[in-house]
């Protein structure tokens, strides 16, 4: 009937908001666990290329407790904060 349609839209709606707020961290969380997964694989090519997964993967783990740092900063100075140590 048309009132359950209304009513899934309007969940769906509050659904999509609640996934676009969790986005950036969900994609920081799976580029992670790529990364950790990158580090359990064998050896391809040799040791170069895991000093560069080593590497990719410091650099991702540093972007995001950075963002989980921000998370939890007090937001008035916070955001600048930020900016200023870029």
């Amino acid at each position: 009937t048309r009132g359950d349609n209304d009513f899934r839209k309007e969940v769906e709606k509050d659904e999509a908001i609640e996934n676009k707020k969790k986005k950036p961290f969900q994609k920081m969380n799976q580029k992670i666990m790529v990364l950790e997964k990158l580090k359990n694989e064998p050896e391809v090519n040799g040791s170069r290329k895991e000093v560069e997964k080593d590497e990719a993967f410091e650099e991702e783990k540093k972007k995001v407790e950075k963002v989980d740092l921000f998370k939890n900063e007090p937001e008035d100075n916070g955001f600048r904060k930020e900016v200023e140590s870029e």
